[in-house]
This record gives structure tokens, C-alpha cells and sequence, in this order.
């Protein structure tokens, strides 16, 4: 097998430099955080996760990925890992839980998030009132516009009357947990076990301990374990699994919208059986989670383009700051060196409305483009590396240019492309040969 140093060396230096990218992005996203700097943060978190997830397609070997995920080696999961990688991220939620839940207390003033998903969608469900209907917002008029499975699953922690921010944790642990049992199923040198088993709880021990508020005061934990889930049911590469991460992502939230369509493209040019039945279910699921219950039943046809027409309205208010900044302050939403929206603020001229539709457009322009250059990766590549891995490194180079042009560049978003890192790191060590070349 070699040792380490063997390792990288027969390698060149794609590897080096997609580790390298690995690291830096999750720097960038936890004990990093801000220390870029407004401009070079974006810049960093952008170019980072390109490199994690276009330097694979250098280095991995072609002959190895042809049994990368045979339909043999698909039918076996590594529970031991799977368990231990488990009981490491539930112990770090043991020790880290208890004070987030002390310094973060469910208050609609200090965050909305999660006292509108239990006062207003979970309380409107219960006593039978149309959800999506306009309303009150802890005391504020508000349209609901958060999608089915972004608020449905809360039923849980609401009727076991437990903490909803402890959901979001086990649903998240689950799907890290399952992804290593699943993907991670043949031998992997024993020098390099230590680091594979220790990555995952390693990220959520770095993301709970320096980016406590999105623990707190956000379901984004949840919302990262779905796409999880999609990254993990494409790159099996079975209808079943490619039906149930989509679902579970676009209908929690709008970020995947752009991606779906070019991956059904794809896998209509290359297995049209897929995706007819990926494509049928897919249109069941959709209508019977969100249309049918809560918009043909509640006799409700408007409520998705209100929702949807609520997001720039929000967002706008994000760009006129906060009601504690001083008039001509920055937006302290979009100064966090998260995004690109405070260069838009700051070098486009014009009064606000000009800068934030220029900054909507432009991020609308890009994550087309995003998608596209997603299509781009999995055409050139199809014919010597297996689709459900190329479908998942086009997916990260998606979610990179998709966030880092985000309107309002909230810090904790960064959760679910950085959490998809876990899945990019599963599926490139899976894939790779650790022997050295000589």
C-alpha cells in the first residue's frame, strides 16, 4: 500500500491542491470566519469549492472508477464505520448542545426563524388553518413562503415536545452517519482510517463551536442533512434514492431549482428509464407533500408565487440594515465577507433599488451559468467516469456559484455546501487508488 508521503508524491500535485481546498474552505466557514475580509472572503469560499469539486476529475484513475460503484459493492454498508462516525458526532453534540441552547434561546428577538416555523406553520397545521394563507408573524405581517419539508418534520419535536434545534442535529448526524457506512464499503489503508473516520465529526465539532448562532437560532442543520441525502442518492445511482434526495431538497428550499432540470437533461440523454421514473416520482411526491394539501386543498393556487415574490422584498430589507445600525451604516448582513452582494452594494452605481436588482439579476444570470457549467462537467466526463460520481461533483460546483452570489449572504447558508463537502470527500476517497504510482 505505501505510506503517506508515498501517496502524495505519485499523485502530482492535484491532489495536494484539492486537500488544500478542503481544508481552506472549511477554514473560511468556521474558526476563519471574517478574517478574509469583505472582499477576498467571497473570493476565497468561491474559489475553494471549485477546486473541491473540479481537481477529482484530474486525478482520479479511470480504470479504478469503472468498478467504483458496481451494483455488487452498492448492496453492502459499513456499519462499524457508520457507528462510530455516529457516536463521534453524538458526543461532540453532547458536549457542545447544552451551552448553544443557553446563549441561543427560541426568541423571536433575537431570531424569527424558528418561532415562526412553531408559531405560525406547525400551530397553523395542528388547529387546521390554512398555512400558507397571509398573516402574522410574531406580531409583524408576513406571507409564508418556507416549503413543506423546510417546516413538516418539526411535527416531530412538537408532538415529542423536545427542542426542534435537537432535530435538526439527529437528522443531520443521520445522514453524515449513513453516507459513511454507505459510500465508504471497500478497503481503505489503515494510515489513512484514522483521518477518514474523524472528518465528519471533525466538521460538525468545528461548525458547532464557531458558528454557534446557526445552531441556535436556524433549522440549517436540518436543511444540510437533506442535501446530504441528494449528494448520497445520486452518486448510488438508483431511481429510489435520486426520488428522495430531490424531493427532500426541493421541497425544503429553493437553492436546487437550477440544478434539477440539467441533471434531468443528463439523465435523459444517458438513461432515459431513470429518468422517466425518476421524473414520475419526483411529480408525486410534489403533489402530494405540497400542491394537493396545501394549495388544491386549502384552495390556495396563489400562495407558492406569493412566497416566492416575498424572498426579494425580504432581502430588500436586509440591504437597508438593521434597525440597531446608524443611517448610512453597511448592511451587516451583506459586510460579513460571505458574498459577493457587498461588492455590488459598494462599486455599482446607482441609489439601493438600482444596486439590489443589479445584484438579484446578476445572481440569477450566474447560477444559470452555474448549472450549465454543472451540465458542462458531467458531458465532457461521461464516457470515462461513472455518472452518479460526476452528477455529485457538478452539484458542489452548483452550490459553490449559487451561494456565493446569494442576494443576502446570511453566514450560516454556508452550512450546506460546506456539509457537502462530506459527501465530495466520501466519494473521492471511495473512488481513488491509494496505491502509489512509482
Amino acid at each position: 500500500m505505501g505510506n503517506i508521503r508515498d501517496y502524495f508524491q505519485g499523485k502530482k500535485s492535484y491532489v495536494f491542491f484539492w486537500s488544500i481546498g478542503l481544508l481552506l474552505e472549511l477554514y473560511l466557514v468556521t474558526f476563519g470566519r471574517n478574517k478574509a475580509g469583505i472582499w477576498l472572503g467571497p473570493i476565497g469560499l468561491l474559489l475553494t469549492g471549485l477546486l473541491i469539486g473540479i481537481l477529482p476529475l484530474f486525478f482520479l484513475k479511470e480504470r479504478l472508477l469503472e468498478d467504483a460503484i458496481s451494483p455488487k459493492i452498492n448492496k453492502k454498508f459499513n456499519w462499524k464505520l457508520a457507528l462510530a462516525v455516529g457516536m463521534g458526532c453524538i458526543l461532540i453534540i453532547i458536549i457542545l448542545l447544552p451551552n448553544i441552547l443557553f446563549r441561543f434561546p427560541i426568541d423571536p428577538l433575537q431570531s424569527d426563524i424558528i418561532p415562526t416555523l412553531l408559531d405560525l406553520y406547525i400551530h397553523r397545521f395542528i388547529q387546521g388553518i390554512p398555512v400558507y394563507t397571509e398573516g402574522l408573524c410574531n406580531g409583524v405581517p408576513c406571507t409564508p413562503n418556507y416549503l413543506p419539508l423546510h417546516w413538516l418534520p418539526f411535527l416531530i419535536s412538537y408532538y415529542l415536545n423536545f427542542d426542534p434545534r435537537i432535530l435538526g442535529l439527529i437528522f443531520l448526524t443521520l445522514a453524515i452517519s449513513i453516507s459513511y457506512g454507505r459510500i465508504l464499503i471497500t478497503s481503505v489503508p489503515v494510515q489513512f482510517l484514522w483521518l477518514i473516520g474523524l472528518t465528519g465529526p471533525l466538521w460538525l465539532f468545528l461548525w458547532m463551536k464557531f458558528q454557534s448562532e446557526a445552531f441556535g437560532h436556524t433549522t440549517e442543520s436540518m436543511i444540510t442533512a437533506w442535501y446530504i441525502i441528494l449528494g448520497l442518492g445520486i452518486w448510488i445511482n438508483t431511481v429510489s434514492s435520486g426520488i428522495i434526495g430531490t424531493l427532500f431538497t426541493l421541497l425544503s428550499r429553493y437553492s436546487v431549482a437550477f440544478w434539477l432540470p440539467v441533471f434531468g437533461i443528463g439523465k435523459m440523454i444517458s438513461d432515459r428509464k431513470y429518468f422517466y421514473y425518476w421524473i414520475m416520482g419526483v411529480l408525486i411526491g410534489v403533489m402530494g407533500i405540497y400542491i394537493i394539501p396545501f394549495l388544491i386543498l386549502e384552495d390556495d393556487l396563489g400562495a407558492f408565487l406569493r412566497g416566492f415574490s416575498s424572498y426579494p422584498i425580504a432581502a430588500m430589507g436586509e440591504w437597508k440594515g438593521q434597525a440597531w445600525q446608524a443611517a448610512g451604516d453597511p448592511p451587516w448582513q451583506l459586510f460579513r465577507g460571505s458574498g459577493f452582494a457587498a461588492w455590488f452594494y459598494t462599486f455599482v452605481p446607482g441609489d439601493l433599488v438600482t444596486k439590489f436588482t443589479i445584484c438579484r439579476y446578476t445572481h440569477l444570470c450566474i447560477s444559470l451559468g452555474g448549472a450549465l457549467l454543472a451540465f458542462g462537467i458531467w458531458y465532457r466526463n461521461r464516457k470515462r467516469i461513472p455518472h452518479g460520481i460526476l452528477w455529485v461533483y457538478s452539484l458542489k460546483v452548483y452550490l459553490t456559484i449559487f451561494y456565493a452570489f446569494m442576494i443576502v449572504p446570511y453566514e450560516y447558508l454556508w452550512m450546506v455546501p460546506s456539509g457537502f463537502s462530506i459527501i465530495i470527500f466520501l466519494v473521492t476517497i471511495q473512488a481513488h487508488d491509494f496505491s502509489p504510482t512509482k
